[in-house]
C-alpha cells in the first residue's frame, strides 16, 4: 500500500503543473525583474518520463490509457539546498505567481521569482528547464515529479475492484495522495561513469487497504541535454520488483518492461484477506500416476485454493514425506501454483527438514512464466549438506526443468481431482502464500 505525502506540503520547492494547455508550448511561471536579488543563474534542461507501465488488474488498453495520461496534470517540484542551514524556500502556484513562503533565512531580502519552463513532449515525458542556482548560492539538489491518479481510478477494472470488495470510493472532497518520483540532482555529474537514463521501479499509486495489494512496475526515462548533470532515483517506498537481476533479462527491450517484471507483478498480488475472495480447502485424492505425491506419507496431501477476480492459486501441502530422509528426518513439502486468467504465471516450491527441536535443511525454488515461457527462476538452499537433502535438491532441479506445457498438464490434473473433505489427522491448510525471495524485495 502506498501512502504518499502531498507535494504541496513539501517546503523548499519551485512547483508547477503541466496540463493540456502546455502541450505545444513551454509555460513561463514568472519572469524575474531586472536586478532582482533572487534572479536565477544559468538553466539546465531535464526530461522525465515513464515509457512503460503494467498493473496486474488492468487490461492492456487500460494500462496504455494510464500511461498516456501521466504527463497531463503532472506537477514538478525543485528543491534547492545550500551546504549549511535550511533550504531557501520559493514556491510557484498554479496561477503562475511565485512567492517566498513564511519561513525565511536571516538577512535575506524580500521578494524574488524563479523561471521554470515545463512542457509535455510527444514521448510521454516532461521537458523541464530550471535554474541551477538561486540567490545565495542555493543549488538545485532534488527534483520531484508527481502524477495525477485520476486516470488510474477511472478505469473500469479499478471500479470492478471496488465492487468486488464492496469498498466505498472516497468522497470527491477527500484528498488522495499523488504518486510521485524523486531524483537527486548532481550538477557536477559529468565525471561519473554510472549514469543510467533508464530505471526500473514502481509507480506508488495509493490503493485503499481494503483492496488487494499489488505493485505497478514502470520504466522511467530520465535524461538531461545539459552537460555535467547527473540524476539518480530515490526509493520512495518498498518495490519488490526494483532493479533486481532479472529486471535486466535478455528479453528486455529498451524503454519496455521485461517479461520477468510483468510476471512477478502478476504473482506478487496480496488478496488472501480481501473481501470477495473465494477459498476452499481439504484433501487432494492423488492417484498412483501422480508419483510426486502418491504413497509418500501416511496422511496424504492437503490442498487449498483461493480465487479473486482474474487471479487464483492452488496450494499443495504434505507432512512426513519419507522419500528422501535426512538424518532420520522426513520432510515437509509445499507447492503453490499461481494463475492469471486461468494461465500459469508462477510456482513456488519448498522442502523443509525438521523435527520438534531442530531445523536440518531448507530447499526453496521459485519460477515465473509469461506468455507460456519461463522468464525467471531461482533455487536456494540452507543447511542442505546431508545426502538425503542433496537427493531432494537434485529432484527439485529436475522438476524445475520441466516445460511450461508439462507443468500446465500436471496442475490441470490436480484441479480435475477436486478438493475433498479432510479425512487425515493433519490440520488442513488455508493457503500457502509464497514469500517473495529477499533479492526481489
Amino acid at each position: 500500500m502506498s501512502a504518499i505525502a502531498d507535494a504541496s506540503a513539501m517546503p523548499q520547492t519551485v512547483r508547477r503543473r503541466a496540463g493540456l494547455c502546455m502541450a505545444t508550448a513551454a509555460f513561463i511561471l514568472a519572469t524575474p525583474a531586472s536586478g532582482d536579488p533572487f534572479t536565477a543563474g544559468s538553466t539546465i534542461n531535464i526530461s522525465v518520463g515513464v515509457s512503460d507501465l503494467y498493473s496486474p488488474f488492468f487490461t492492456d488498453p487500460e494500462n496504455l490509457a494510464v500511461l498516456d495520461a501521466l504527463p497531463q496534470g503532472a506537477e514538478v517540484s525543485a528543491i534547492y539546498e545550500k551546504a549549511f542551514g535550511p533550504d531557501r524556500i520559493i514556491k510557484c502556484v498554479s496561477s503562475g505567481s511565485c512567492y517566498k513562503q513564511a519561513r525565511k533565512l536571516p538577512g535575506t531580502p524580500p521578494g524574488g521569482v524563479v523561471v521554470a519552463n515545463i512542457s509535455p513532449d510527444n514521448n510521454r515525458s516532461l521537458s523541464i528547464d530550471l535554474p541551477k542556482t538561486v540567490y545565495g548560492s542555493y543549488k538545485l539538489s532534488r527534483l520531484r515529479v508527481s502524477y495525477s491518479p485520476e486516470e488510474f481510478y477511472r478505469q473500469r477494472s479499478y471500479q470492478m475492484l471496488l465492487e468486488q470488495t464492496q469498498y466505498s470510493a472516497p468522497s470527491p472532497a477527500r484528498v488522495v495522495p499523488r504518486p510521485e518520483l524523486t531524483y537527486y540532482v548532481e550538477l557536477e555529474g559529468a565525471k561519473r561513469g554510472d549514469v543510467r537514463p533508464e530505471n526500473q521501479t514502481c509507480l506508488p499509486v495509493y490503493i485503499p487497504h481494503d483492496l488487494p495489494e499489488f505493485h505497478i512496475p514502470i520504466v522511467t526515462q530520465v535524461t538531461s541535454s545539459s552537460k555535467g548533470v547527473w540524476l539518480s532515483p530515490v526509493m520512495s517506498e518498498p518495490c519488490s520488483i526494483y532493479d533486481s537481476a532479472y529486471s535486466r533479462d535478455p528479453a528486455s527491450i529498451s524503454g519496455k518492461l521485461p517479461p520477468s517484471r510483468i510476471a512477478i507483478a502478476q504473482v506478487a498480488v496480496g488478496f488472501a484477506d480481501v473481501y470477495g475472495r473465494v477459498s476452499e480447502s481439504g484433501d487432494l485424492p492423488v492417484t498412483k500416476d501422480m508419483t510426486r505425491w502418491f504413497g509418500r506419507n501416511a496422511d496424504g496431501v492437503s490442498v487449498a485454493s483461493l480465487a479473486f477476480g482474474r487471479h487464483d492459486r492452488l496450494a499443495l501441502h504434505m507432512e512426513g514425506d519419507t522419500t528422501h530422509p535426512s538424518k532420520g528426518m522426513s520432510s515437509t513439502r509445499d507447492e503453490a501454483w499461481l494463475f492469471l486468467d486461468g494461465k500459469l504465471v508462477g510456482r513456488h516450491l519448498t522442502v523443509i527438514y525438521h523435527n520438534r527441536w531442530k531445523l536440518n535443511g531448507i530447499i526453496a525454488g521459485t519460477e515465473m512464466f509469461n506468455g507460456g515461457q519461463r522468464v525467471w527462476s531461482d533455487l536456494k538452499t540452507d543447511g542442505c549438506e546431508d545426502p538425503g537433502c542433496m537427493d531432494a535438491l537434485a529432484t527439485m532441479k529436475v522438476e524445475m526443468s520441466k516445460t511450461y506445457d508439462a507443468l500446465a498438464v500436471e496442475v490441470e490434473g490436480y484441479k480435475q481431482l477436486g478438493i475433498h473433505a479432510p479425512t487425515s489427522s493433519v490440520p488442513t491448510i488455508h493457503l500457502i502464500i509464497p514469500d517473495i525471495p529477499e533479492e526481489l524485495r
